[in-house]
């Protein structure tokens, strides 16, 4: 997604549908509720300009854009926030699925990977668990879709 993308989210829409109260700090600034922790008390600064955001509570300091914040809030994976912004903000682009034909050629290669596959051994990795990550091969290299 590009930087231009992220900057044409409404904050305050977005805010709104979620249900998260805000203060005005001054500026750019907009104190709001940490979403990585229960809080009743606002202690994340939000810049509605740059669209980032920090929380300043000792031992948190969970931050990161916008996107991330929505998240954190919605509980939802990021890819299916920008999912959901994208049907509503036509700037954000560049998300893009993984056809799963292609993962799963991937994952049939998987046992041609030899060498790279012993060292994933070695650390530890075990064949369940490259199941359950869909891990694959391709061009010399293991795939692993995110």
């Amino acid at each position: 997604m590009t930087a231009a993308g992220v900057k044409s989210v409404d904050i305050f829409t977005e805010l709104d549908r979620m249900g998260m109260k805000w203060v005005n700090l001054g500026g750019d600034e907009i104190k709001v509720c940490c979403p990585a922790h229960d809080e009743e008390t606002p202690s994340a600064a939000l810049n509605v300009k740059e669209h980032v955001w920090k929380c300043y509570v000792p031992g948190c300091g969970a931050s990161g854009d916008f996107v991330s914040l929505m998240a954190y809030k919605l509980k939802a994976e990021r890819r299916v926030v920008l999912a959901d912004l994208q049907s509503r903000y036509p700037n954000i682009v560049g998300i893009s699925e993984i056809p799963s034909q292609t993962v799963e050629k991937f994952r049939a290669k998987l046992s041609e990977a030899g060498p790279l596959l012993g060292e994933l051994r070695k650390r530890g990795v075990t064949d369940e668990m490259m199941r359950a990550a869909r891990l694959g091969f391709h061009d010399g290299r293991i795939t692993i879709p995110v």
